[in-house]
């Protein structure tokens, strides 16, 4: 389980890596 910070942190960084495919 994740924090909250830890949560939205992860959430940005699958977006940053999102635009590789």
């Amino acid at each position: 389980g994740f924090t909250k910070a830890e949560n939205e942190l992860c959430l940005l960084f699958q977006t940053e890596d999102h635009e590789e495919s």
